[in-house]
């Protein structure tokens, strides 16, 4: 019998790459992810039921001071007590010495943290572990150590050291995160450039992972983010924002002048809570120079807008970093987007200045005025800007130069070719009392060693003159001038500076009309989840009914008859002595509003409520709703409601208790045009609720939030869910269904026809879902799960699963193990995970990721997505038009059907692009590609490729690396980019570009256009008549078969018509004119006087020279001749002529001899002839070359005899 497991982990699903964890576990060690859309603590005491000896449970989750969050919602000391039963029962799955160990940032910080602790250990009778700082990664400033506990802990760690040291995050709750490396970001950003700038696409920013081929409509360009213009230039996962580049789609293309940008969350923020921005930039790749030396401009700024404001257009260019004005501008008071304005709404704008002119009122010293204040310039700064409208304000507060520092720091790399080499990462933290910080690590947050604090403001808003606004939106601009660079952002990450205090809400039960005093649990209350301490409390409403007072009213208390704009603000110590007397007679309820601030200054946005409530008010009754919702989509929430069952009561207001998921989506509320984020706890009328929406993520797989119903006098519901469905997933009609537990051996689970939790612990368990979308858990073992109908979420987590998704589109992950995932039909969402896995989509539009190790993925029909991951994998697309990417390792790819788009990644990768127009990139490794039929436009990329184009007319690019690139059938185009490259036409009308290196190049048939390029290249042009340039360095040309034209271009070429009426421009160096056979017939057969080829440029004095050889043997010429001008009715006649007188000089008639040549002028042309076997002129015998244009050694135009080592190969 299998013994059960002494440990278990439990995993909050929002957790990071928590798969990267949980490899090499200590052995005995059972997993469970929870749910994200459910109640953890729920999950927890369920999963428990099926464990009795535990001896250690491992709780990894986001967490704050006294909180951790797991599932749906985070678990306060507040939410212990409450669920303080099922607490309780988790000691029947725990040992006597058991200890809980909880994985989270800060969770046992401050008082907060401490006592939170100290009640889960209380409860459950367990000794408790948590941390007092940032759990996880170090350069994050994190570790692994759990600081504080309640009690000796008797285990040690599960995880695998390696594991730990190489996560990259930490385990704290974010506000936003978006790495901008892909193609796609979240739909709340908006972008913009300089008015003026608006028609021209290479003028706006975007994302370098994006093909924006077709994001830029003519005319009106919208100000949604976009793909880069010319196309991709990073893949998917390696990409940035970029706010200033190219002025083309040629990666070549000068760096744009005066260009401004900008990029803002077009989202509301709460500025209560303060910001805490962490983001890598790039400056670099300057093409300007100044004093000869690159000089790279001007900078990146980030700004704070104030909420309201919706800019169009950035602010201004060079110095002003698209925040600030341009005072020098025309200014036309009727344009609202004048190119010389500031940024709409600035508040605060903080420059990362390389050129320094931010800092500045002037571009350059002396000249006019164009920003207000400074200075003067300051190169390699961070320089502060305050709020402006149009050209007023944007008044300069302070800098400091990077040199204040230390030695060689600075802003950009103008030097630097790729962003990498110019990575700074910078984190921005505006605390709720004002404090402003900004530090920079010069190193990278993977590297951490170099970070210094550049600004530090103990109260920005006095500073400025003016408070932070309620509300703002931030933002990132770039802006170049006469200089340029390359700017670029990537890895933004927001989190809340200090969040602010949950103020609680308290029903005080009125049963007299004596005063109640407020303490106790009548008293006004607040959690902080910093574990920072409450230093006021605020009251911001007074009762409708009764009076406060400050002290007993019998005793001679105050009473509080009005408030000061802002509330009556009072310590802890003064609202211990707060009562509320009751009037004489006719009391119905009443209530009062007030918040709380901590140490930092965060104040709670939503108010606490005290009720006084008769005792006989029952409490209104809120409803279930489920709304439906797709990724990317923002939808309206309804089915909000509540019913009262006292006669005559109505709803007050809802309350929303719990917010859905961040990974899923998130609640957002339109007020006057505005939108913005709700917050926790916020409030909202029954009339407000028509300006509730939810957003969906990308990847949007379902979410839920609770919500509660207040009435008129107080009383408040139980919590009501709302239910996200994703539409389309068939799930509409479908109840929430059961939550079934298997045990931790091998199980058969059967779900109900509603929307099921299935989970199987430890086994080798059999699961099958239903017909609505259910979430199936197969945790430990080699388990087999049937997702049936609806939108399923299947996870195999530990062990060797086979995985069928069904009928909907289903979210399947493999987890660890080799596992066999079917996605069956529908658009399914498919990971394998680490392990050799086999997934096939089946029918529909599937997304599939192998991720780890040796993996086969198969698309089926549909347009798929194939992604492979680390490992040598195989990735066949089948039907449809489908994207494959091997990323790391050996792989094999095949597009199937359709128009495909195959990338190999890093590895020798072996891609077949088959039938269609197929889009193939091998990148880094030695790749073997075959475009298969259709048009294929195939690229190596790096090292050495090997390229097949096939049927069709394709266009092979070999990139970096000695490639070989074959055209085949078809009008092919092939360019062998850098490296010695060698390329061949094939059938058709071909194309050819050796590009950089000794390439070898063969046109094959057809009618080639060749180009050689830099290198000494060898180049055959085959059958059909065919253009052979060699441009540059030493190249050999040979024009084959058919009326060629060779053009050697600079360097020492040697240049061979073969067959057929050419034509040889030797250009630049000493060039070689090759004319050869293997008789003396083959020999004439190439330059005879029927249809002599054609030398444009022979220069003897350069050192050009003919090559006459037979079996690659020196034609022996005995001497060398100008006949000067002969006359003629043909060619041939001509050629008699200068044979019967060779000699132009002495008088007579002086016969050409056997193996002599001669010079001789006809009808405006020059013509050089080669007598063969006979004195007298035969034409099947005699070279004949048309040499029009020749320039002869020094006067040997007039001369009779020439040297013939001056114009011929003797040896």
């Amino acid at each position: 019998m299998t013994s059960l497991p002494s440990t278990l982990l439990l995993i909050d699903s929002k957790v990071h790459h928590y798969e990267s964890l949980i490899r090499n576990l200590r052995p005995g060690t059972d997993v469970v992810v929870l749910d994200s859309a459910q109640d953890g603590i729920n999950q927890i005491t369920q999963t428990l039921q099926h464990y009795t000896a535990l001896t250690s449970l491992h709780v990894l989750s986001h967490g704050a001071a006294g909180a951790v969050h797991l599932g749906n919602a985070p678990v306060t000391s507040e939410v212990l007590e409450r669920n303080q039963d099922q607490l309780a029962s988790w000691s029947n799955a725990l040992t006597e010495t058991a200890s809980i160990l909880l994985y989270g940032c800060e969770v046992a910080a401050g008082e907060q943290g401490a006592g939170f602790i100290q009640k889960l250990a209380q409860l459950t009778g367990a000794n408790v572990a948590a941390s007092t700082n940032l759990t996880g990664c170090a350069a994050l400033g994190g570790d692994w150590v759990l600081e504080a506990s309640t009690g000796p802990i008797e285990t040690t760690s599960i995880f695998d050291s390696a594991a730990l040291e190489d996560y990259p995050f930490v385990l704290a709750d974010l506000v936003l995160e978006e790495d901008f490396k892909d193609d796609t970001v979240e739909g709340a950003w908006i972008t913009g450039t300089l008015q003026g700038d608006q028609t021209n696409p290479f003028l706006y920013p975007y994302l370098t992972a994006r093909d924006g081929s077709n994001d830029f409509p003519p005319g009106s360009i919208p100000n949604t983010v976009k793909g880069a213009p010319g196309g991709a230039i990073d893949r998917v996962g390696e990409g940035a924002f970029r706010l200033t580049g190219r002025s083309g789609a040629d990666q070549t293309s000068s760096l744009n002048k005066n260009q401004s940008t900008f990029l803002i969350y077009n989202i509301a923020l709460p500025a209560n809570a303060g910001l805490d921005v962490t983001f890598n930039f790039f400056a670099y790749g300057s093409d300007t120079s100044q004093n000869s030396q690159l000089q790279g401009a001007d900078g990146i700024s980030f700004f704070l807008i104030d909420g309201s404001a919706s800019p169009t257009t950035s602010g201004s260019f060079g110095g002003s970093l698209g925040y600030a004005p341009r005072l020098n501008l025309p200014n036309d008071p009727s344009n609202p987007s004048d190119p010389g304005d500031g940024l709409v709404g600035g508040y605060l704008g903080i420059g990362f200045d390389a050129f320094g002119n931010f800092a500045s009122p002037n571009d350059f010293a002396g000249q006019e005025t164009v920003r207000n204040g400074g200075p003067g310039r300051r190169p390699d700064s961070v320089t502060l800007r305050g709020p402006g409208s149009q050209r007023d304000g944007y008044e300069y507060i302070t800098h400091t130069s990077l040199s204040q520092l230390g030695p060689d720091l600075s802003i950009d790399n103008a030097s630097a070719q790729t962003r990498d080499a110019a990575l700074r990462t910078a984190r921005i933290r505006l605390l709720p009392n004002g404090r402003l910080t900004v530090t920079i690590d010069f190193n990278g947050r993977e590297n951490p060693g170099q970070e210094f604090e550049v600004i530090n403001i103990p109260n920005i808003a006095e500073r400025l003159g003016q408070s932070i606004p309620t509300t703002f939106k931030f933002g990132f601009a770039g802006a170049t001038g006469s200089f340029t660079n390359i700017h670029e952002i990537n890895t933004l990450e927001i989190r809340q500076a200090a969040r602010p205090p949950i103020a609680q809400d308290v029903a005080v039960t009125v049963s007299a009309t004596t005063a109640i005093a407020l303490t106790g649990n009548n008293a006004l209350s607040a959690i902080d989840p910093d574990g920072e301490p409450i230093v006021n409390f605020i009251i911001k409403t007074l009762p409708s009914q009764g009076q406060l007072f400050l002290g007993d009213p019998s005793a001679g208390g105050s009473p509080i008859t009005s408030l000061p704009p802002g509330g009556r603000v009072l310590t802890p110590a003064l609202a211990a002595q707060l009562f509320y007397q009751p009037p004489n007679s006719g009391f119905t309820g009443a209530r009062f509003e007030y918040t709380a601030t901590d140490e930092e200054g965060a104040t709670d946005p939503t108010n606490g409520i005290v009720a006084f409530v008769l005792p006989n008010n029952n409490p209104p009754v809120a409803q279930p709703s489920t709304i439906q919702a797709q990724e990317r989509q923002t939808v309206q929430v309804t089915g909000i409601a509540a019913t009262d069952p006292d006669v005559g009561d109505a709803i007050a207001f809802f309350t929303i208790v719990s917010l859905p998921n961040p990974n899923q989506g998130v609640l957002l509320i339109e007020e006057a045009g505005i939108t913005r984020l709700v917050l926790q706890g916020e409030r909202l009328t029954p009339t407000e609720l028509s300006r509730l929406f939810f957003r969906a993520r990308p990847g949007f797989t379902g979410a839920s939030f609770n919500y509660t119903a207040t009435d008129g006098r107080g009383a408040f519901s139980a919590a009501a869910t709302v239910t996200v469905v994703a539409e389309g997933s068939d799930d509409s009609g479908c109840k929430p269904g059961r939550t079934i537990i298997g045990t931790p051996n091998a199980d058969n689970l059967v779900g109900t026809p509603d929307i099921d939790t299935i989970r199987g612990l430890g086994g080798n368990d059999t699961i099958r879902g239903g017909n609505c979308g259910d979430l199936i858990l197969g945790d430990a073992g080699n388990d087999t799960l049937f997702g049936e109908g609806g939108r399923d979420r299947i996870f195999g987590g530990v062990g060797n699963d086979v995985i069928r998704g069904g009928d909907g589109n289903d979210v399947l992950r493999g987890g660890i193990g080799n596992d066999q995932i079917f996605g069956d039909a529908g658009d399914d969402n498919i990971r394998g995970g680490q392990g050799d896995d086999v997934i096939q989509g089946g029918t529909g539009n599937d997304l599939i990721q192998g991720f780890e190790d040796a993996d086969r993925l198969f698309g089926g029909d549909g347009n798929d997505t194939l992604l492979g991951g680390d490992g040598n994998d195989t990735l066949e697309g089948n039907a449809g038009n489908d994207l494959l990417d091997g990323s790391v390792g050996n792989d094999v790819l095949r597009g199937g059907d359709g128009n495909d788009i195959l990338r190999g990644g890093i590895g020798n990768d072996r891609i077949f692009g088959d039938a269609g127009d197929d889009d193939i990139r091998g990148g880094q490794g030695d790749d073997i590609i075959q475009g298969g039929a259709g048009n294929d436009l195939i690229q190596g990329f790096e090292d050495a490729d090997s390229l097949f184009g096939g049927d069709g007319n394709d266009t092979l690019l070999g990139g970096d690396g000695n490639d070989t690139l074959e055209g085949n059938g078809g009008n092919d185009l092939l360019d062998g980019a850098a490296s010695n490259d060698v390329l061949r036409g094939g059938d058709g009308n071909d194309v050819l570009r050796g590009g950089i290196g000794n390439d070898q190049i063969f046109g094959d048939d057809g009618d080639d256009d060749i180009r050689g390029g830099r290198g000494n290249d060898v180049i055959q042009g085959g059958a059909g008549d065919d253009l052979i340039q060699g441009l540059e360095d030493a190249d050999r040309l040979f024009g084959g078969s058919g009326n060629d034209r060779l053009f050697g271009g600079t360097g020492d070429d040697i240049l061979n018509g073969g067959a057929g009426r050419d034509e040889l421009t030797g250009g630049a160096g000493a060039d070689r004119f090759d004319f050869t056979g293997a008789s003396r017939t083959a020999l004439v057969s190439g330059s005879s006087v029927n249809a002599p080829d054609r030398v444009t440029d022979f220069n003897a004095q350069q050192g050009d020279r003919f090559n006459v050889r037979i079996q690659n043997v020196p034609v022996l010429i005995r001497g060398l001749f100008n006949a000067g001008l002969v006359v003629g009715n043909t060619l041939t006649e001509a050629a008699i002529a200068a044979y019967a007188d060779k000699n132009q000089v002495n008088p007579g008639a002086q016969a050409l001899r056997v193996d002599e040549a001669v010079f001789f002028r006809w009808q405006g042309g020059t013509y050089l002839s080669v007598n063969g076997n006979t004195a007298a002129f035969d034409a099947s015998d005699d070279l004949v070359i048309n040499v029009t244009g020749i320039t002869f050694r020094g006067n040997d135009a007039n001369a009779g005899a020439l040297t013939v080592s001056n114009y011929f190969v003797t040896s």
